[in-house]
């Protein structure tokens, strides 16, 4: 094995590992700006968990792991059902459960895509129906890791999108409560939900896509509590205004959030439990976006910016701290419709 290390101090430290002509895409940093510190390394798979994603109109499923091979769960998805149309997944966090819009379980559903809850394993599940209806909804689904909470963006009744949370009961979805029902948005989309199915973080805004002026926003999923988590004219950089936008947010492990935001250009950054305040995870990287939170406290994104990448959406795992990143996807455009980190399944 032959390992060779460039130290540059304040830069890139870029770790070349060859062994029987294999290859290490990991590169470590001096130092970050933000995050804990965890004892994790990506070459060894301690990052922990997976990363559900979307290529080519496939769905697939990648280990948070240096050099890893992604799984098509297409194979299971057919059989339970035929058909197709398979799109926007969202798992829990725990593994557990996982939604994809699909054509698949139910004719009503063909050419005009309804909501499916299926375990982790793709073994079982069928659509969600609503007072007799199919679910349908603006993007992805979010799931709680019990599978009995979904949060999903519609048009009204507040606002022109707002973020609805059904509850099962039994074998029955109750009718939707809008959370966001107090927001001073237009829009309120793309729901995460907290692991215990209690809170719900947003994208929140002016226009729709995240655009100009969005924020992240959270509530109680029972409708009591709204808050806006991150304004976007507020930047650590002191040069926010109404023009940026900070969305794609996402729960750690701790209780903090990592988001996107285009304060200095869109890059990741990390709030702390309880803080008012971002820190950037890697200020020297831009072109970095859609991030969300592996169970073992790293943060998976879509960056732009690997100078062999060739501008493709590249999916990268970068410890919390910033010392260290993978490119696990090289030279593969991932779709930015957003992304699931979450632990395996587990029986």
């Amino acid at each position: 094995m032959i390992r060779i290390t460039i130290l540059l101090r304040s830069a890139l430290v870029l770790v070349l590992a060859a062994c029987g002509g294999g290859k290490s895409n990991t590169v470590r940093i001096d130092s970050g700006e933000a995050g804990p510190q965890i004892d994790a390394a990506l070459g060894t798979g301690e990052a922990g968990g997976v990363v559900t994603y979307m290529v080519g109109g496939r769905i697939l499923q990648i280990a948070a792991i240096d050099g890893a091979t992604p799984n098509d769960i297409g194979e299971k998805l057919d059989a339970l059902a035929s058909g197709g149309g398979d799109g926007a997944p969202s798992v829990s966090k725990n593994g557990a459960f996982i939604t994809i819009s699909t054509e698949r379980f139910d004719s009503e559903c063909n050419g005009y895509a309804c909501t499916a809850l299926l375990t982790g394993d793709i073994s079982e599940g069928g659509i969600v129906y609503i007072d007799g209806q199919p679910l349908r909804s603006e993007g992805r689904v979010a799931v709680s890791n019990t599978g009995d909470v979904l949060a999903y963006a519609d048009d009204g009744p507040s606002h022109q999108e707002d973020i609805l949370i059904t509850r099962k009961s039994g074998t029955t979805w109750s009718a939707p409560t809008n959370v966001t029902s107090g927001s001073p948005h237009a829009f309120n989309n793309a729901p995460v939900l907290s692991g215990d199915g209690s809170k719900v973080l947003f994208d929140c805004g002016p226009v729709p896509y995240g655009q100009a002026g969005t924020g992240v926003c959270e509530a109680s999923t029972d409708g009591t509590d709204f808050r806006q988590v991150i304004d976007p004219a507020n930047s650590p950089l002191g040069n926010g205004s109404s023009e940026n936008q900070a969305r794609h947010a996402d729960y750690t492990p701790d209780g903090g959030i990592v988001f996107e935001a285009d304060w200095a250009s869109e890059q990741l950054w990390w709030q702390a439990p309880g803080s008012t305040s971002a820190l950037r995870i890697i200020p020297s990287q831009s072109n970095d976006n859609s991030p969300c939170a592996l169970p073992g406290g790293y943060i998976a994104s879509l960056w732009l910016g690997r100078a062999a990448g060739n501008g493709e959406h590249e999916l990268k795992v970068t410890a919390p701290d910033g010392s260290e990143f993978a490119v696990i996807t090289p030279n593969v455009d991932v779709a930015d419709i957003g992304m699931s980190c979450h632990a395996a399944y587990t029986p």
